[in-house]
């Protein structure tokens, strides 16, 4: 896992791929708050979940806190 305290920079593009070998297709990336509060995701299949944990559309929104 990356270090949680070094931020990601760059003067190009960034690529994050969260299944690089193509054998699953249950990966994500998870965006979280510093007590690991998931905050959003990004699942390998392309749908979004902002306030989520399982979207089931290409955007799907929670309800606001």
């Amino acid at each position: 896992m990356a270090n949680l305290n070094n931020p990601v920079t760059s003067d190009t593009d960034v690529t994050i791929d969260c299944d690089n070998d193509n054998n699953s297709t249950s990966q994500k990336i998870l965006f979280s708050h510093n007590n690991g509060t998931e905050l959003m995701r990004v699942q390998e299949d392309g749908r979004v979940g902002i306030g989520t944990t399982s979207p089931t559309n290409i955007l799907s929104l929670g309800n606001a806190a």
